[in-house]
């Protein structure tokens, strides 16, 4: 699945794990143009500027990517082309659907979008979300197997090249639907299975749940690795630091002695640090488990 786009009269947008991408439609000033088309063209890109400020003020906005960043192709995952005239806001933590609502009602405010746009964007969203919900829980057993299902949803997280999609997922994993997951049916003395709940803290949990966890950090890793232009030691250090953030569970050790983020896994120390070899030997010896 490609990124999620959405076409309106003056913008084509393009949403992806943590950023949008707005395509302009409308053409910047050229004092070739007739008067009232120059009038028309200076309002939009004046309204487009006041907006975009007022974003940046008010929500996680981090920067604007660049094409020679490393990681620019990360963004371009549509059908949109690159010399089409764009720019790409990242911000510091997933697109979520409050996100994109504060977006599209200042944009709206600046008569840039209309209210159908805006209403048929957010339909989009919803629709791209419960489609992935609905693919995943037709995998599942009728009887709520933890193993058989775990199993499902490790290999359906393998399969996902959209780090937006696992975004979703993991939140929804993580609803009452799906307790039974994280039900602790054999606990070892020596050690315990730890992974984050709803509230993101750091709990004793199932050995389901955690491998679940650790499939998740692998696949949004990986698909960094894989769908950025470079995968540079810049870029590794800073998707690492994004992804322990918004994830406590991303750089869990998933075994410990006791229930603690103290630990870190080595699998967070082979992403955060570059070592191809060593990550590319531990995601398919996972997924090969399964």
């Amino acid at each position: 699945m490609s990124a999620l786009t959405y076409q309106c009269q003056n913008f084509k947008f393009s949403l992806s794990f943590d950023g949008l991408t707005v395509y302009y439609k409308f053409k910047r000033p050229s004092m070739g143009a007739i008067f009232e088309a120059y009038q028309e063209s200076v309002r939009k890109n004046d309204e487009y500027e006041r907006s975009r400020s007022t974003i940046k003020e008010n929500s996680d906005y981090e920067k604007n990517i660049h094409r020679d960043d490393d990681d620019h192709a990360f963004y371009h995952l549509d059908d949109c082309s690159l010399e089409d005239t764009h720019a790409h806001w990242k911000f510091r933590t997933p697109m979520t659907r409050k996100k994109l609502e504060l977006i599209l009602q200042e944009l709206k405010k600046h008569q840039l979008i209309s209210d159908d746009e805006e209403t048929g964007f957010l339909a989009a969203y919803d629709e791209r979300y419960i489609r992935a919900l609905h693919d995943l829980c037709s995998s599942l057993s009728r009887t709520c197997d933890i193993d058989i299902d775990t199993r499902a949803i490790i290999n359906y997280i393998k399969s996902c090249n959209d780090n937006d999609i696992i975004h979703f997922l993991h939140q929804a994993l993580l609803s009452d639907r799906f307790n039974y997951l994280r039900v602790i049916t054999a606990a070892p003395l020596e050690y315990l299975w730890q992974g984050t709940d709803t509230r993101e803290e750091v709990v004793e949990t199932s050995k389901q749940w955690a491998m679940i966890q650790k499939a998740i950090s692998l696949q949004l890793a990986n698909n960094i690795r894989t769908e950025c232009d470079r995968f540079s030691d810049k870029v590794a250090r800073e998707r690492a630091t994004q992804l322990r953030m918004c994830y406590p569970f991303f750089a869990l050790k998933r075994k410990s002695p006791i229930c603690t983020d103290r630990f870190t896994s080595s699998l967070f120390t082979a992403f955060a640090t570059r070592e191809e070899t060593k990550f590319t030997e531990k995601y398919e010896k996972f997924f090969r488990r399964y």
